[in-house]
């Protein structure tokens, strides 16, 4: 049985890094492969922020928000990676670390999840798999550049560093072009692990949510204008039906404002029984989408165009809507919304759609392992 080594995004505290880490390993292994997780924690972000950032961000983080909601949450999220991710014995915490004495396996695999973003882990080579033996195998599966364009300070790096993987493939029809234009490579656009699930496969791992029908609000983090929108569209939704609001993915300090049900708690097996559960979604959040596709519900992402390519976060979200026929999903946020704009959607389109993109997914994975 050939063993399989994935870099990936699994030390975080966020829900579409563990839950798309869990779902490469469960297909992985229902392959018949041996998967593990390597254990590599780049800490880039707190070593480049200024003192008083590292100051404000340890206040934060370490005691604040530990207080307020989320030392359940971090605990939470440990118990289901303790439970359901298998990850390597021994810990990388720099890139040095793991090219001097690389972990060993038969094939590499780097992503999913936005690995390639250099905002996010900087100029990590790691991320390409250059620590792997020259002889062994390396695939990149649906990783993500987060980005439209890459600046022209990573250009060359990126170009050296994709020569390194076999196997090529990514998330988003964007990150297939950066390939094609600074490495003159072809890339096949593959779907984010989590959609290699099926529903039934998700709700095995699931936690629902159990009490009131109710509209659910998940928000990601940037634009203002696109957080009220998703406010002002889930209170249309459940105004009318008379549902309550739930809302996930506010910053912990919410709390501490009344009015909806916010729940900063929840560990990755309750956020998935949010969505299982959910009459209606409402969010700005690439997983967000893909999770309320995948449990068959209405939903709308609203979206701010005026916004730089470098901080929307749209782009990627469209990217799969438009393979799935779905465009009408995305609201801009100025446009004035009614019930009288609600439109069902055609579930037995879009799951024919996503087993045709899931088909292909999971022949691209086949057939690199294969050789």
């Amino acid at each position: 049985m050939k063993k399989i080594g994935t870099i990936t995004f699994h030390n975080s505290i966020n829900y579409g890094a563990i839950l798309q880490t869990y779902a490469l390993q469960k297909c992985l292994t229902d392959l018949g492969y041996d998967s593990e997780v390597i254990d590599y924690r780049n800490s880039y972000l707190i070593k480049n922020m200024s003192l008083c950032r590292r100051i404000v961000h340890y206040a934060w983080h370490e005691i604040f928000k530990r207080i307020l909601a989320g030392e359940t949450r971090r605990k939470k999220t440990i118990k289901f990676l303790n439970k359901h991710i298998r990850i390597s014995k021994n810990t990388y915490h720099n890139a040095s670390q793991l090219h001097e004495t690389p972990p060993i396996y038969d094939v590499y695999i780097t992503g999913s999840d936005q690995v390639w973003n250099p905002n996010i882990r900087g100029a990590d080579c790691s991320y390409f798999l250059t620590f792997a033996p020259a002889e062994k195998l390396r695939i990149s599966y649906a990783p993500s550049f987060g980005l439209p364009i890459l600046k022209d300070n990573y250009r060359n790096l990126y170009k050296e560093w994709l020569k390194s993987i076999d196997k090529l493939s990514v998330r988003e029809d964007e990150g297939k072009e950066i390939i094609k234009e600074i490495a003159d490579r072809e890339a096949t656009v593959t779907l984010d692990p989590t959609l290699l699930l099926k529903k039934h496969q998700w709700e095995e791992i699931s936690t629902p949510h159990e009490g009131n029908l109710y509209v659910l609000c998940y928000y990601m983090p940037g634009d203002k204008k696109v957080n009220k929108a998703i406010s002002k569209i889930a209170k249309i939704i459940a105004n009318y039906n008379n549902w309550d609001i739930i809302s996930i993915g506010q910053k912990e300090y919410m709390k501490l404002v009344p009015g909806y049900k916010k729940i900063f708690d929840a560990g990755p097996d309750q956020f998935v029984g949010l969505f299982q559960n959910a009459s209606y979604v409402i969010t700005n959040s690439f997983h967000g989408t893909v999770f309320s596709i995948i449990f068959n519900k209405p939903f709308y992402v609203p979206v701010n165009d005026k916004l730089p390519p470098e901080k929307n976060l749209s782009s990627r979200i469209a990217s799969l809507l438009q393979k799935l026929e779905l465009e009408d999903r995305l609201i801009p946020v100025d446009k004035s919304f009614g019930m009288q704009d609600m439109q069902n959607i055609e579930y037995d389109k879009v799951n024919k759609l996503l087993r045709i993109e899931r088909d292909k997914s999971l022949q691209f994975l086949k057939k690199a392992l294969e050789e």
